[in-house]
């Protein structure tokens, strides 16, 4: 088989100005995002919140929609400019560290005017360079590890040879193969029969600018490539429409569905049975989907959202130049679900951030969010690990003094939020908040998206998954029976106290009625039912 570095014409590409390399920045993104659902796919967990691909892409459209304007022909310059919109637009954990890539890409090229193949050799040694030193425990395996291969492969390309479209021919071959054999570095990934989806992200961004390059059109692609990536990012409507919904019907066909609908957008979840599937699409014709939904079954909750205007109206309300900040300590959250977000403003938190799985924050939402809180102290909530590393980007950007909580779920965050003290200290607030997360004990039910198999644990598609802190802790038939089995692992014979928090698809009277189950199972254990509206997981427990 040929490889991507052997169909290099002999006629190759020797250098590129800025404007070429807007182009292949463009095409690099266009790519990713056309893949991002399969790059979500390979989510490790088989549960339907993965979102690397998304924050990956997003993450670039920021870097692109900073770029796209700009008459710079001086490469330095113009990935100067990459870097700020990486920088603001990071999302999620891989769109943080993608940010670092292209941090170090560059600076590693602040001086050259022109990137030839010696010079992306060095801008890729720079990408890794500060990709590593913004993890504290760099894994390899990971997306660090394509970078890595890829610029080694770069440099040894460039030792004997300048030209440009050989030395990235080079460098995205040997991504590709790097990750390949991302499963046989981390067990995680080979027991989940899936590669890093962020190394595979990196793989795809370098695969488009080679391509688009060349001039070669993007898989399933039409039109010029770079002027589609362009005014992709560039258009009125970037953020589309969040379409949601309910299918209930008969033999409902889930593969078929899937490849109908991803047609029309990215952001693609499709769960369920043959029975019910439930729906979530990013699109900009949301007609078109609800159109195939009610062709195949009868449509419930059905849920259209206009992510631009809800953009639009967020940096709206920011845009104001807030008064000066006053002494005193503010609570930011991120937060999914309308009873989660009403939870924690009911607590005391001055700004709720909608945000979770498959939607996180940037880094430039948290920043603003930051700056317009009223009191010189502000202490982050991120509520989702994929947050954590978004979170210190952007207390980095700050001239506030900003304690990162590192709440890990929804459940930690009202903990840590309950347990602030407002004649305390700030560094005393931070510790006693990080205590009562660390105290929190989270079950989640979901729903298996594939087949796995974890801790000898076998889980088919379809499928309730029961997880306790974050690691697949039991597997049932039906939504139920995962969580009576989940509820046996948090020792509720030992408890006082647990909150039940009923997710979208579930009505606060079926909670109610499964608390009474529980309390009359464990006499003298109290329940709580809460409405927190979250997507993807049936229920959450809390046991502090």
């Amino acid at each position: 088989m040929t490889t991507v570095a052997e169909r290099v014409e002999d006629r190759s590409i020797r250098s590129i100005d800025g404007q070429k390399l807007k182009s292949a920045i463009a095409g690099g993104a266009a790519w990713l995002e056309r893949q991002a659902a399969a790059v979500n796919a390979l989510n490790v967990f088989p549960v339907p919140d993965g979102d690397t691909g998304t924050n990956m892409s997003l993450t670039m459209r920021s870097t692109v929609a900073a770029i796209v304007s700009s008459p710079e022909h001086h490469v330095g310059h113009l990935a100067a400019a990459m870097a700020r919109g990486a920088l603001m637009g990071a999302r999620g954990n891989s769109g943080v560290i993608l940010s670092q890539i292209i941090r170090g890409f560059a600076k590693a090229i602040e001086d050259d005017s022109l990137m030839d193949g010696v010079v992306l050799a060095k801008a890729l040694a720079g990408a890794t360079k500060t990709a590593y030193a913004g993890i504290a425990k760099p894994v390899e395996g990971t997306m660090l590890t394509v970078i890595r291969k890829a610029s080694e492969a770069a440099q040894q390309t460039a030792e004997g040879e300048t030209s440009l479209e050989r030395v990235l021919a080079a460098a995205t071959e040997a991504a590709r193969q790097a990750v390949a054999e991302t499963p046989n570095q981390l067990p995680v990934l080979k027991q989940a029969g899936v590669v890093d989806a962020g190394g595979q992200g990196l793989y795809l961004l370098l695969d488009g600018a080679l391509r688009t390059l060349r001039g070669e059109p993007i898989p399933e692609t039409t039109g010029d490539l770079a002027t589609v990536a362009i005014e992709g990012f560039a258009g009125e409507q970037a953020y589309g429409y969040c379409t949601q919904f309910l299918i209930q019907g008969e033999n409902l066909d889930t593969p078929s569905l899937h490849r109908e609908l991803e047609a029309l957008g990215d952001s693609l979840l499709v769960v369920g049975d043959e029975g019910v599937v439930r729906v979530h699409l990013h699109t900009f014709d949301p007609g078109a989907a609800i159109q195939i939904g009610t062709r195949l079954g009868l449509l419930r909750q059905v849920s259209i959202e206009n992510m631009q205007l809800q953009h639009e109206d967020w940096k709206q309300s920011h845009a104001a130049a807030p008064s000066a900040p006053v002494a005193g300590l503010s609570v930011i959250a991120v937060a999914a679900g309308e009873g989660f977000r009403d939870l924690f403003r009911s607590l005391g938190a001055v700004e709720v951030i909608a945000g979770g799985q498959t939607m996180n924050p940037s880094a430039e939402d948290l920043l603003k969010a930051i700056e317009a809180a009223p009191t010189t102290d502000v202490i982050l909530l991120p509520n989702n690990e994929n947050i954590l590393l978004t979170a210190k980007q952007a207390a980095s950007l700050t001239q506030r003094r900003v304690g990162i909580v590192p709440t890990r779920t929804l459940a930690q965050g009202v903990c840590a939020l309950l347990a602030i003290r407002v004649d305390d200290d700030f560094d005393a607030n931070v510790a006693a908040m990080t205590a009562a997360a660390e105290a929190v004990d989270t079950g989640e039910i979901t729903v298996a998206v594939r087949d796995a198999t974890f801790d000898s644990i076998t889980i088919r598609n379809g499928q309730a998954l029961g997880l306790l802190n974050g690691r697949v802790a039991t597997v049932g038939e039906t939504v139920e029976e995962a969580f009576w089995s989940l509820l046996g692992k948090l020792r509720p014979d030992t408890a006082e106290l647990l909150t039940l928090y009923t997710g979208a698809d579930v009505s606060v009277e079926t909670g109610r009625s499964l608390a009474q189950q529980v309390m009359e199972r464990y006499p003298g254990l109290q329940v709580e039912v809460v409405e927190g509206g979250q997507p993807f997981y049936h229920y959450i427990i809390a046991r502090e």
